[in-house]
């Protein structure tokens, strides 16, 4: 098997019929925290029913040490994009893994060194009771559109971005 650092995309499919629920991480390069964490439990991970994916998007700009190489990957989860830059081109590749999904968890993390920074949780406040999380920030996507939670709302499913 791979090193799963190098693995982009990892499947778990139980081949008992269920949701599949998409985890994404790396959308940004430089955001460690939740890559270190998922390639801890990983293994530990039963998938009872239904498929996991585990998704680590953005490996070139971690590859670079830099937040994104061309553009900020968290803008390009369009089905229309032209696909000239990487995050582009990546997240074409991503697309098909949330076509099909029901739930898509995208975690993110701060790296702002100056402050602590409480987790956000945007869009689903149906399933705020589930997050240890003091803010709640939602209808972002109308602000910022491009993001990954808002693609799955387009589909009306559901998209968790924390």
């Amino acid at each position: 098997m791979m090193n799963i650092w190098q693995q982009d995309i990892v499947v778990k499919d139980s081949r008992i019929p269920g949701n599949t629920t998409t985890i994404m991480v790396w959308v940004h390069g430089n955001e460690l925290a939740w890559p270190i964490a998922l390639r801890e439990i990983m293994s530990y991970i039963e998938v009872v029913s239904g498929k996991v994916n585990f998704i680590f998007a953005n490996l070139k700009a971690l590859e670079q040490n830099k937040r994104f190489v061309e553009m900020n990957m968290n803008r390009c989860f369009f089905n229309w994009q032209n696909g000239l830059s990487y995050e582009q081109q990546r997240v074409a590749q991503i697309l098909p893994y949330l076509d099909e999904s029901d739930l898509l968890l995208d975690c993110h993390n701060t790296t702002n060194t100056h402050s602590s920074v409480p987790m956000f949780l945007w869009e689903n406040s149906e399933y705020a009771q589930y997050f240890d999380t003091s803010i709640m920030v939602t209808w972002f996507d109308g602000i910022q559109p491009g993001s990954s939670d808002g693609y799955m709302y387009q589909q009306w499913k559901v998209g968790i971005c924390l």
